[in-house]
């Protein structure tokens, strides 16, 4: 890939963006970075350390303002590594608590040291029955709060926008079509093809 680039693939969980996420890394020849592969294990013994359920993390008040910040910044600083080895990034992570936030990217990645490249976010968007389904049938345990407060979580979902200024928005419906090379190619403008 001649011109460095960030994808960033933000959806619900089950809307199918960590499998849109590896498809598009595999492409490409892309470092693919999933959040829960780099820091659930920290989060959890943070979060078990205070006493708190690991996999509640949407209800406590600690993730969300003390482990939540620094999950990112080690994202974006291990993306930062990537970068400056010359490889374009895929990103697998959800980022709802600061999309809103149209200045959070420009100041997280000049924190992180990122050298300049092109970032293209692709939320993935899936109906509510769809992703209900699809977490009832993988049945993770991470998944018990979003179905036990359904109402609460497909509320957070359902308006997911992301506000980021300098980036390029794009956005890939998963409510029934399989993933395929071409459509996520199609989509991105990707002229290359699967990695060998």
């Amino acid at each position: 890939m001649s011109e460095l680039t960030v994808y960033v693939f933000i959806g619900s969980a089950g809307s199918g963006k960590s499998s849109a996420a590896r498809l598009t890394a595999t492409m490409l020849g892309a470092a693919y970075l999933d959040k829960d592969t780099l820091v659930s294990p920290l989060t959890e013994l943070l979060l078990s350390e205070r006493g708190e359920d690991p996999l509640q993390r949407e209800s406590s008040g600690y993730y969300r303002q003390i482990v939540f910040p620094a999950e990112y910044r080690a994202l974006l600083r291990t993306a930062a590594d990537n970068l400056a080895l010359g490889l374009s990034v895929v990103l697998d992570a959800p980022f709802f608590a600061v999309l809103g936030d149209p200045d959070y990217l420009e100041r997280a990645r000049a924190e992180a040291g990122w050298p300049p490249c092109r970032v293209v976010v692709v939320t993935v968007g899936t109906s509510e029955a769809t992703v209900r389904r699809r977490l009832e049938e993988r049945a993770y345990p991470r998944d018990a709060w979003k179905l036990a407060h359904w109402a609460e979580f497909w509320a957070m979902m359902r308006d997911l926008r992301c506000t980021w200024s300098g980036v390029e928005l794009r956005h890939l419906d998963n409510d029934g079509e399989p993933f395929e090379p071409a459509r996520i190619g199609a989509l991105l403008g990707l002229t290359s093809g699967p990695a060998t």
